[in-house]
């Protein structure tokens, strides 16, 4: 006889596995957020888009992170080690 645990079904040959995979599954579904750049929907955890938006709430697509993102850290670190040599 089938028992629910939570959302989850669980029947007589149902593993730990199982339950986990269909646990994640669900989590995955519920954790879908949007690009904070693009606004397109990002499965997992997505990515820093510092210097382009807060890093402590705001994450990126794999699109965005490639193209704008990690450009943008570059420019950045190429702006510091220039003012650091018109300092030095």
């Amino acid at each position: 006889m089938p028992v629910s645990v939570g959302l989850l079904i669980r029947s007589e040959t149902t593993t730990v596995f199982d339950l986990l995979r269909q646990s994640m599954g669900h989590r995955r579904r519920l954790e879908m957020t949007e690009c904070s750049i693009c606004s397109a929907p990002i499965e997992g955890q997505g990515h820093d888009p510092d210097p382009l938006g807060d890093p402590k709430k705001d994450r990126c697509c794999d699109w965005c992170r490639e193209h704008l993102v990690i450009p943008a850290q570059e420019r950045r670190k190429e702006v510091a080690r220039w003012k650091e040599e018109v300092r030095g």
